[in-house]
């Protein structure tokens, strides 16, 4: 069995296969009906194949559709950093993915313990994968808690709009040199 990420199972509908998988699961000699709630946004392979199957078997099959959110939808995807564990007066790189559903001038920022540590200006765009990095040195040892936010010019809901991570920060590296003289 193959497993993906949450975000990426949650990104996207197999309507064609839930509808027939859904039709394995009627008992014997009962009416068949196909309640289907959606967007309509078929993500993954062709409707009309399942539907004239559907059709064969005698399943009915209504439809009800939802409708999108018009107004202006700013949310972060992750926060994430390239490595989980780092030195004191390390450089780490810190990555996060901004989505959104219209074009929208936002400020990145990176907040450790409440400080802004860098920010930047953006516009984001719903056509383009609006990824932002931000490299910074670790100079607070422990686990150090790290949040990016996300302050779009107009947004729907504003609680999605940061995310969080933990970077185990030990002290300074120190080097041991053995030397043999010959």
């Amino acid at each position: 069995i193959q497993t993906l990420p949450d975000d990426k199972f949650r990104s996207s509908s197999k309507l064609s296969q839930a509808l027939l998988s859904t039709r394995l699961l009627f008992p014997a000699d009962k009416a068949r009906r196909i309640v289907l709630f959606s967007d309509g946004c078929e993500t993954h392979d062709t409707f009309s194949e399942t539907m004239n199957l559907l059709s064969k078997e005698n399943i009915d099959v209504r439809f009800q559709k939802l409708g999108s959110l018009k107004e202006k939808e700013v949310c972060v995807k992750y926060l994430k950093t390239n490595t989980p564990d780092a030195f004191e007066g390390e450089k780490i790189r810190f990555s996060t993915e901004v989505i959104t559903n219209s074009e929208i001038p936002a400020k990145v920022k990176l907040v450790h313990q409440a400080v802004v540590v860098q920010q930047l200006d953006a516009v984001l765009d719903p056509n383009k994968d609006n990824i932002f990095t931000f490299d910074v040195e670790m100079t607070t040892p422990g686990a150090t808690h790290w949040t990016v936010e996300v302050s779009p010019q107009d947004d729907y809901f504003p609680i999605n709009n940061q995310a969080s991570c933990t970077v185990n920060v030990g002290g300074k590296p120190r080097v041991l040199v053995l030397h043999e003289k010959a």
